[in-house]
């Protein structure tokens, strides 16, 4: 089992391997492709087969790194991504990514039809296993699914699916919602059942549900039309079209909160039921606020007011948070930090008058 923490390092350092020995002279880059094929299928196969053992070792390493980074449950996911270009030769998400999908096919193109049914193997969920700890085995299986490479390039259509999965991408979480998904999360457990971000461009007509404790970031350029509905943790939007183009309905024990570098966009309705909490990351150049393409309905809650990357307003300024359609809003409470503040409601959306704390 992968470190969960860095899952996409290690199989990005994987594949490396496998270049350098077609760099040595030592494999035909069609060797090191079905190497990789043979490597997850065996992978798989020692996992399931001895699952209660891998478990216990996985949670054995987790407990020495912690020890020896001086790190917890809570610290250590942050603690593994720490190193920076100059330490970590796979600190670099984009360049990992871009070189990762080059070794999957070695510069080969497709021989045969590319929209051949995905194929995933018996078992493989399994690979994804310390990755998503919060999703069932079925559900790790979609992820698999709508994450896989297309079919018709040498090699890799054998009759099981080994050849197609994309574990790099599967690491970044579903590739499209074909029906309902409910992801819920337990904070408690600290690690990825805690805080986890999805950064696959989602398409699909389901809605995703989130459940429990903990926080999921969406971060892709998403296209799901089902809605999403918040009803525990935190759903932060981590790019302007994350809540795809569905509803956004937040229920009670929900949290939404809005961490875009610009605006982000809910083309349809938005709703927010009272005990719930609206987080807005505002940081002056249209990062963090809010935009309701249709109806704006609020009944209650917090508004909380964070300012980021440096933006410092001043007491009686008044800032722009929710633009939305005629409708009702109206949160129980309004919060800033740093100061004072007055909610004012329009027609059209919602700002906050500052004044000194």
């Amino acid at each position: 089992m992968a470190r969960s923490e860095r899952f996409q390092e290690m199989v990005s350092r994987g594949l490396e391997l496998g270049e350098n020995r077609i760099l040595a002279g030592m494999h035909s880059p069609l060797d090191v492709i079905g190497g990789r094929m043979l490597a997850l299928a065996v992978s798989a196969a020692n996992l399931n087969t001895y699952a209660s053992d891998a478990q216990a070792a996985y949670v054995q390493a987790h407990q020495a790194l912690q020890q020896l980074s001086g790190t917890n449950g809570a610290s250590f996911a942050a603690f593994a991504r720490s190193g920076t270009a100059a330490t970590d030769r796979f600190a670099d998400y984009t360049a990992n990514k871009a070189a990762f999908m080059r070794r999957m096919t070695f510069g080969f193109g497709p021989i045969a039809s590319t929209d051949a049914p995905p194929l995933v193997p018996k078992g493989a969920e399994i690979l994804l296993q310390t990755r998503f700890p919060y999703l069932s085995a079925d559900q790790r299986r979609v992820v698999l699914k709508t994450t896989e490479m297309p079919s018709g390039y040498p090699v890799m259509d054998d009759a099981e699916g080994w050849g197609r999965l994309n574990l790099f991408a599967a690491a970044d979480g579903y590739g499209a919602f074909n029906g309902n998904v409910i992801v819920s999360m337990d904070a408690s457990q600290g690690g990825l059942n805690a805080a986890d971000v999805w950064r696959n461009d989602i398409a699909g007509a389901g809605k995703l549900t989130l459940q429990g404790t903990g926080t999921l970031t969406l971060s892709g350029n998403n296209r799901y039309t089902g809605g999403t509905q918040v009803s525990g943790g935190t759903l932060a939007a981590g790019s302007a079209n994350a809540f795809g183009s569905g509803d956004v309905y937040v229920g009670s024990g929900g949290s939404v909160r809005i961490a875009a570098g610009a605006p982000v966009t809910i083309s349809t309705r938005y709703t927010q039921l009272d005990n719930t909490t609206l987080e807005l990351d505002i940081d002056g150049n249209g990062g963090g606020r809010l935009r309701v393409g249709g109806t704006l309905s609020v009944a209650g809650g917090t508004l909380h007011v964070k300012f980021v990357n440096g933006y410092a307003p001043k007491a009686g300024d008044t800032i722009a948070l929710i633009d939305g359609a005629a409708g009702s809003a109206k949160f129980s409470t309004v919060t800033v930090d740093g100061f004072k503040a007055t909610p004012v409601y329009t027609g059209t959306g919602v700002s906050v008058r500052l004044s000194a704390a």
